[in-house]
């Protein structure tokens, strides 16, 4: 088992609610420094902290590392050999792991080779302003509003061993848990976190970077799990433990697919944590926290009864479908009843026409051309959903003997294939489109355009066109296909859902293809896509949130809305790498 090991910035470093309680209201979550062996931590004032080597009668240290070699880099266990700039005779291994949502514990070896008894290793910790710092004896105490952390060490003249704890409320409670970590059995510590890869799935025929970035899109999926909080009784998912922290419709049910193989249990936990934040009248807000106030107000793409059948016939757990079927019937009643301005039995997404970063938060595809215009369009995606969770409910409902209802979510679909093929199918571009309010058709060509496929909305004609147009290299068929908008779009460029690659929507129209007896094409898609993932994660250690379509840009100078760059260590990015992998195994 070859288990991730390339160090990168920003790589998400937090304890993750798989191992026990998490603090969703006071994370302590941080990102892999680049050019250092430490953590930036995301807290109000940003703490850091790292190491330093120093030489014993000598001023200064060694704060940054010539030469790094990773054991292993996961989202909570650390382990690297490091060579301190200017210091070419040192060499020290460095271990660190996240004992509890609050407290990292490390531990620092001189190697052979090294004269010990020369050297000094120091934990350092700093903290931007808004706080003070006091400083004893192996031992540093920030305070900040509402903050508190304390940094306590121990050193010999081989090792020296460090805890750093959080606490939001007392900082004698923080120098508490530092002291008491340095007690534990860190050895101990760092088995039981090796312990979470042993019953994954077992993968075979990966070269060594397929194969670490297979196991590091398992760390990533760990590492966006939340332990039951407030509102939410459920462990739960969430994108990226920073920026985002919250819970969100679409995200979760991606991620849940691929939680099945950590444990079923746990992906219908994360189905039934979105679940249990329905409103009631059946509606469910695209992004979800513990604290209802803070709740959104609106949603977002129907795709959970897709998801929770998926994971039904991976556990055939009966009473998972008792538990989801009756609330999956009212959110998508509820969209039926609520999300048709204008009456023609076709759903239209609510664009926030004020928000120029953002026009379509609702559609998942925020920032897409297609929603450039004002005004509630006809939306090809929304409505082709639609037509798909009818057919998921109509299977659940089978199951669970309810044979009427069965029928009824049947007719349903069937009418919306209608409405789509009747109303959004250009048949002078041979491609679906949303239609405007005045009766137009959006030409825009994007990915949602592809969403009949998915769902089985398109005839063979009409899914021979959408493949023509996919297979198109100046349209959708980029290096790293399938580009969010085409490339002979006048909109085409790298930010966002304006011509990067989404992962996500890949996999949905690999899945369309399948479902059509394309499956050359769906291979394609489906190995370029892990070749580009694991490639960037060589490249940086990272999985990222989107990628250039054009596959020449590293991630993290893509454009991105409001300028804080490409997410790192996304969730559905790793639960689709996750997917694609053990689907071309079973080929």
């Amino acid at each position: 088992m070859r288990l991730p090991n390339i160090w990168g910035e920003g790589i998400l470093f937090a304890f993750s609610g798989c191992d026990g309680p998490t603090d969703w209201q006071h994370p302590f979550v941080g990102g892999l420094l680049g050019d250092r062996v430490g953590i930036e931590f995301y807290t109000q004032c940003r703490r850091r902290l790292w190491l330093r080597i120093e030489s014993k009668g000598q001023e200064g240290g060694a704060d940054t590392f010539e030469k790094l070699t990773p054991n292993l880099v996961c989202s909570d266990l650390l382990d690297v050999i490091a060579k301190p700039a200017g210091m070419p005779e040192v060499e020290v291994e460095v271990r660190m792991v996240f004992l509890t949502k609050d407290v990292v514990a490390g531990k620092v070896v001189v190697l052979p080779g090294t004269k010990a008894q020369e050297l000094r290793i120091v934990p350092v910790t700093t903290m931007d302003g808004r706080g003070q710092q006091e400083q004893r004896d192996h031992m540093i105490l920030q305070s900040s509003p509402s903050e508190y952390t304390v940094l306590v060490w121990e050193e010999n003249s081989t090792e020296t061993m460090f805890a750093y704890a959080f606490d939001a409320t007392d900082i004698r409670r923080a120098e508490e848990k530092a002291k008491q970590a340095l007690t534990g059995n860190f050895e101990q510590a760092v088995q039981e976190k090796l312990q979470f890869f042993t019953p994954l799935p077992q993968v075979s025929g990966l070269d060594e970077l397929e194969e670490r970035t297979y196991y590091k899109a398992f760390s990533v999926l760990k590492v966006n799990i939340e332990s039951p909080q407030g509102e939410i009784a459920y462990h739960w998912a969430t994108p990226d433990r920073f920026p985002h922290r919250h819970m969100w419709l679409w995200d979760s049910a991606f991620q849940a697919l691929a939680m099945k193989y950590i444990s079923a249990e746990l992906a219908e936990e994360a189905i039934k944590a979105v679940l249990s934040k329905q409103k009631p009248d059946g509606f469910i807000p695209h992004m979800m926290t513990p604290d209802p106030s803070l709740d959104s107000h609106i949603t977002q793409p129907p795709i959970l009864a897709w998801a929770a059948w998926d994971i039904y016939r991976y556990s055939r757990n009966r009473d998972f479908l008792v538990h989801v079927y009756p609330r999956l019937k009212a959110y998508l009643e509820w969209d039926l009843n609520n999300k048709d301005a204008n009456g023609n039995g076709l759903l239209e997404w609510v664009k926030d026409e004020e928000d120029v970063l953002c026009h379509c938060a609702e559609s998942g595809m925020d920032t897409s051309p297609r929603f450039d215009l004002p005004g509630r369009d006809d939306a090809v995606d929304l409505n082709a959903f639609i037509a798909a969770e009818c057919a998921y409910l109509a299977k659940m409902a089978d199951v669970l003997g309810k044979g009427e209802e069965r029928r009824i979510w049947l007719q349903r679909r069937q009418k919306m294939i209608r409405l789509i093929n009747q109303l959004l199918w250009d048949s002078e571009d041979e491609f679906y489109y949303d239609r405007s309010e005045n009766g137009d058709f959006v030409r825009v060509k994007t990915e949602a355009s592809f969403a009949p496929l998915f769902a089985k909305v398109a005839d063979e004609g009409r899914a021979q066109s959408l493949v023509r147009h996919l297979k198109n290299p100046r349209e959708f068929w980029r290096p790293f296909p399938v580009s969010s908008v085409a490339a002979d779009e006048p909109s085409f460029c790298d930010d966002m859902w304006r011509g990067p690659t989404w992962v996500n929507y890949n996999y949905l129209i690999i899945q369309g293809l399948r479902q059509y007896g394309y499956n050359r094409e769906a291979d394609e898609i489906a190995e370029k896509t892990l070749q580009q993932i694991a490639h960037w994660y060589g490249q940086t250690g990272v999985i990222w949130e989107y990628y250039d379509s054009e596959g020449k840009t590293p991630p993290a100078y893509l454009h991105r809305k409001r300028g804080f760059g490409v997410i790192r260590d996304y969730g559905w990015t790793a639960a689709i790498y996750i997917l694609l992998v053990l689907e071309k195994m079973k080929d």
